[in-house]
């Protein structure tokens, strides 16, 4: 079962394309390999002397360390302390900032890539699909929350059609917009 959701997700996420042969999947999962850790030498090989002035790659390495230390550490695949797989997390969100400098990291995306690491079981599969992911929902961590607004008037519309008397009491709260 793990076996099939892993590369199910692989699917989902857009990491593999339906209509492409074992060949081509393979032949695209190795370019992708490269280009993750070429992201990855990026990031790593940034010196001291620069992260000193470049403050918004620093802003974002401080919370992507905050929120990895968040990490539900009750699941046994993070259990313990100096856990590689708490680890491999922070090495990918860094590579993501890379991936995707104007978006970045926003708190909350360690625990959208925390499960997602844990079925693919692979840190290059665990970015890719993560990319997947973030294309598709990414607009929810803008910073102007034009994605989570968007869902919001969505989510009153429905409310509006399903629970009339409802949606007249949050307007008569002042609270109609659901924010």
């Amino acid at each position: 079962e793990a076996s099939v959701r892993c590369e199910a997700w692989k699917y989902l996420l857009g990491y593999y394309q339906w209509h492409h042969t074992h060949q081509v999947r393979a032949t695209n999962r190795q370019a992708r390999h490269e280009e993750y850790h070429r992201m990855k030498m990026q990031w790593k090989t940034i010196s001291e002397d620069q992260q000193n002035r470049f403050s918004g790659f620093r802003e974002r390495k401080t919370q992507i360390e905050k929120d990895i230390g968040r990490t539900d550490r009750s699941h046994p695949f993070y259990q313990g302390d100096h856990n590689p797989n708490v680890a491999l997390l922070e090495e990918i969100l860094m590579t993501y900032v890379m991936y995707n400098f104007d978006l970045g990291y926003v708190q909350g995306m360690s625990d959208l890539l925390s499960p997602l690491l844990y079925v693919m079981r692979n840190e290059v599969d665990a970015f890719w699909c993560f990319v997947g992911l973030m294309d598709r929902v990414g607009s929810n961590f803008e910073f102007d929350q034009g994605g989570i607004k968007r869902q919001l008037n969505q989510l009153t519309v429905i409310l509006k059609y399903i629970d009339i008397s409802f949606y007249n009491y949050l307007e008569s709260k002042e609270s109609g917009n659901l924010f």
